[in-house]
């Protein structure tokens, strides 16, 4: 039967005089599926594996030239509070694109009888196969997945590798190991209730000392990374800001797909989204705000990637970015991980942040909402990433009481994520931080259970409970670190407006600049230093508790980072850098 995917070209491959040597050329392994891809375990995917792919498949690979110069462009990010000005996105290309590597790869995908070869700034060379020529040029045997939550079908390989001539010009090829997400844990959505212990933008600019909302220069612009076929409403947003005396304004630019229409069949076809846009726009008036989506089915495997490199083609994209989704880190190919944050080091380098929420599972991940077979030590990506500001969730305040990390064993229906990423180190600029909490922290898990050496998440926590949401016409009460994220990243709007307005550059990274402000001028934030992330967010029949998690302290811990800001404070130190 032939592949029911995809519409796709039949294309027939010829082993001819010149390919004899690749058929038996010697190959380096390069990676395998994840295991829970095989053990159909994944939280956030639920592919199935089927038949061998027919030979006559066309496939198509993206092949990931390896970046040149990172160790320059790390260097430039270290000193770059002495630069006048950001990096231009022809200068990231000039310096990171490998001409001779992309030659090299770009001649044997044409020897080896690529279709459709093309090539895009960031290293990427993308072209059409037959499966019997990708079967023999990976070393390893394509098969058909299928998606019931997506209804999406694919081809992919269990592993692969690399001719020797080409595999130490690679990082990955996408299309062979890699799997989409198709399922995500959205943010938990309840109906309002007639309490007033409700997250508002009245208690937000309360909380975290915010005088004004509305951005001194609209220069300061800001985006909304959205993906898995959810929308957002304009009329929602009309209706959220009449009710809340918010000026009216809505996305200045809408990327992608959206469909307002689907909000009133389904809230949760609109939970996340909707959430990501009142609530940035009312924290950061007048800012210009893109409504970015990665369509539901996506060229690349990993929405993530295809966002960056989407976001690295434009000359002048927004200056600072919210991203409320992800997953489990080992869920996906290391190596697409850590090309990722390659990709978003780029962006850094020309003036931008991203903010990214830290998950609302604890440190088990989604996996653990459903059964206790999920517990563990499953850090996030891209909430994990080094070159993103990673964002947790507290509660309190909605109560009339003091901030402490959001978790569904206290009542904040979701529990805030927080850990270790398994694939970086901790940065020279946390790893006093990290090392202090491990040292020191208490009710400590045994060590054997994660990777102390990692790079600690989230940086910092905003109050992710009970926000109150317009969706379909109606008002719930929405939960998760997907309120906090775009929270924090309004308030580095306000910031970089200010900056602007002064002659400044925008803020960029941050990440290193918040361990260096909290050890110089703790008062800025408010430490964060009750309770634990062991449990998942509640479940539809119980919540799930694990064994062990982490338990927040003073200073920094892998709960609520650095703990909330206090905006007032914080503002004199950002503009001063």
């Amino acid at each position: 039967q032939p592949f029911k995917g995809r519409p796709m070209n039949k294309l027939f491959f010829v082993c001819v005089a010149f390919a004899v040597a690749a058929c038996s050329a010697a190959h380096v392994h390069k990676a395998a599926a994840p295991a829970c891809v095989q053990s159909r375990s994944c939280a956030h995917s639920d592919w199935r594996q089927g038949a061998r792919a027919h030979p006559s498949d066309a496939l198509t690979f993206h092949l990931a030239v390896k970046n040149a110069n990172m160790d320059k462009l790390d260097a430039f990010l270290a000193g770059s509070h002495s630069a006048e000005r950001w990096m231009t996105r022809s200068e990231v290309v000039a310096l990171t694109l490998d001409v001779e590597a992309v030659k090299d790869v770009r001649l044997w995908m044409q020897a080896e009888g690529f279709q459709h070869i093309e090539l895009n700034d960031a290293g990427f060379l993308t072209g059409m196969v037959s499966a019997a020529a990708a079967e023999r040029l990976f070393a390893t045997q394509f098969f058909r997945f299928a998606s019931a939550a997506s209804g999406r079908r694919i081809a992919r390989a269990l592993e692969y590798s690399l001719p020797e001539e080409i595999a130490d010009k690679l990082d990955f090829v996408d299309g062979t190991v890699q799997f989409p997400m198709t399922l995500r844990q959205l943010p938990v959505v309840l109906a309002a209730t007639a309490t007033k212990n409700t997250t508002t933008l009245a208690l937000i600019d309360k909380t975290y000392n915010i005088d004004v909302n509305t951005v001194k220069t609209n220069a300061s612009t800001q985006s909304l990374f959205e993906t898995l076929g959810q929308s957002y409403s304009p009329s929602d947003l009309a209706k959220f800001e009449t009710e809340y005396g918010i000026p009216s304004q809505d996305c200045s630019q809408v990327i992608g797909t959206n469909t307002p229409s689907a909000c009133t069949s389904n809230a949760n076809n609109c939970a996340e989204a909707n959430l990501d846009v009142q609530y940035i726009i009312a924290i950061a008036q007048a800012a210009p705000t893109t409504y970015w989506s990665i369509a539901k089915i996506y060229d690349y495997s990993d929405p993530f990637l295809e966002w960056a490199l989407e976001v690295e083609k434009v000359d002048n994209p927004p200056f600072v970015h919210s991203i409320s989704y992800g997953g489990d880190e080992a869920a996906n190919d290391a190596s697409n991980v850590k090309r990722t944050d390659e990709e978003i080091t780029k962006l850094v380098a020309r003036g931008l942040t991203v903010m990214v929420s830290s998950g609302d599972d604890g440190v088990a991940g989604s996996g653990a909402r459903s059964s206790s077979t999920g517990c563990g030590f499953n850090p996030t990506y891209p909430g994990g990433l080094p070159h993103i500001v990673s964002v947790g969730a507290t509660m309190g305040p909605e109560y009339d009481a003091s901030e402490v990390a959001c978790t569904s064993a206290n009542g904040g229906v979701i529990t805030t994520g927080g850990g270790f990423s398994t694939l970086f180190t901790a940065p020279d600029w946390q790893s006093n931080f990290t090392a202090s909490f491990i040292k020191n922290g208490p009710n400590m898990p045994p060590s054997s259970k994660y990777n102390g050496a990692g790079r600690g998440y989230p940086d910092v926590s905003m109050m992710g409970h009970n926000y109150m949401v317009a969706i379909g016409g109606k008002f719930y009460e929405v939960s998760g670190t997907s309120a906090s994220s775009p929270v924090f990243a309004a308030v580095v709007s306000l910031a970089n407006a200010e900056r602007l307005a002064a002659g400044k550059k925008t803020l960029g990274w941050l990440a290193p600049d918040l361990y260096s402000l909290f050890s110089s001028h703790p008062e800025a934030f408010n430490d964060i230093t009750s309770g634990e992330n062991n449990c998942a967010a509640q479940g539809t029949i119980k919540t799930i508790c694990c064994t062990y998690g982490f338990t927040a302290t003073r200073a920094w811990d892998p709960v609520t980072g650095l703990g909330s800001v206090n905006y007032k404070k914080l503002l004199p130190l950002l503009l001063s850098l």
